[in-house]
């Protein structure tokens, strides 16, 4: 207020002054004509620097380190916030969802974005918050990002599937050597131990109570339809252009065939075998011949337990081969399409 006042006072002496030695000399005797020689005195110089001091020191120079400080905090803190999302992301974390999860939550948060936050949706799937925001995250920026082949999802369900076995085997051979009893803390501690760093949020979270949900939550509303029937209803009804006539002349995309579709099958009797085996948390099915003969191994008795062909690609082999063209003619690639909500 000191400072303000001084300055009011500084300029409001100076433009009197400024305003006297514009006046007319009266005296001048050239035909009562007014001289453009200003007559400044020393009264005047006093004022301006006065002024001047009082611009310099009281202001500009005071204001300027102020916003310097606080410019340089601001920096300091932003930089920090970027240094520790960069070094410090916590440790990794896998989904253990399903296609049919995903697409569960997908709607649910596309139908009310405002009830289906990230606590919510942590509450109810086998999904720690962290998981659920970045989800959730993307979902905003990109509602249309889906599989569009059958090979997609069989490819995504059969790594869930491996997760899930993971699992199952870290807590039965955890049980038969008897380092813990079928009680949740002790299996929430070897899990969190136990697993693979990207896994181990499964003890830390204690997801056991939601384990069942991984394939989805049957109390709530599933969508009317998922994202690969919709893409492939607007496939089949949508009419090739002219360029993409000429395209298909040397790639055309390949329907889905039968052996996909018997793959998926498959693996769909799997996953309701699986989740039945959650929702009971009793593998005694696999502890009690681990433990009577110890030559046997998990994933012998997996797979003699949900009937897999031993050919089949849902337990040892790798992911399906991708195929990699020069240049991209699936158009079909490009279709957008709205969810139908009810």
């Amino acid at each position: 207020v000191i400072r303000s006042q001084r300055f009011s006072r500084g300029f409001r002496t100076l433009s009197i002054l400024n305003a006297r030695s514009r006046q007319p000399n009266r005296n001048a005797t050239s035909g009562n004509k007014s001289s453009d020689k200003l007559d400044i005195d020393y009264e005047f110089y006093d004022a301006v620097e006065d002024l001047s001091n009082t611009l310099i020191t009281d202001t500009s120079r005071s204001l300027a380190e102020t916003l310097t400080k606080d410019h340089k905090s601001v920096r300091e803190k932003v930089k920090a916030q970027i240094l520790y999302k960069k070094m410090f992301k916590g440790p990794p974390e896998c989904s253990i969802l399903s296609y049919r999860a995903r697409e569960q939550i997908s709607h649910l948060s596309l139908t009310d974005p405002s009830e289906w936050t990230a606590d919510t949706v942590s509450e109810f799937f086998p999904i720690s918050k962290r998981g659920a925001c970045a989800f959730l995250r993307k979902q905003s920026k990109n509602p249309y990002r889906v599989f569009r082949s059958l090979d997609r999802v069989i490819r995504f369900d059969t790594e869930a599937i491996k997760r899930w076995l993971l699992i199952i085997e870290t807590i039965c051979m955890a049980q038969v050597i008897e380092l813990v009893k079928p009680e949740e803390s002790q299996v929430r501690q070897v899990l969190s131990t136990q697993l693979p760093k990207e896994l181990q949020w499964t003890g830390i979270e204690n997801i056991l109570p939601r384990l069942p949900f991984v394939d989805g939550n049957p109390n709530l509303p599933f969508p009317p339809q998922t994202s690969l029937d919709a893409y492939n209803f607007a496939k089949s009804i949508h009419k090739p252009g002219y360029f993409q006539q000429i395209a298909e002349t040397y790639y055309k995309p390949t329907d889905t065939d039968e052996k996909s579709l018997s793959i998926r099958r498959q693996q769909e009797q799997v996953i309701n075998k699986l989740v039945s085996l959650f929702k009971c948390m009793d593998f005694s099915v696999f502890t009690k011949p681990l433990t009577e003969d110890s030559s046997l191994t998990f994933k012998t008795l997996c797979r003699d337990w949900l009937t897999v062909d031993p050919n089949a690609s849902l337990l040892e082999s790798p992911k399906l081969p991708k195929i990699n063209h020069k240049v991209d003619c699936n158009f079909s690639e490009l279709f957008r399409f709205k969810r139908v909500v009810p």
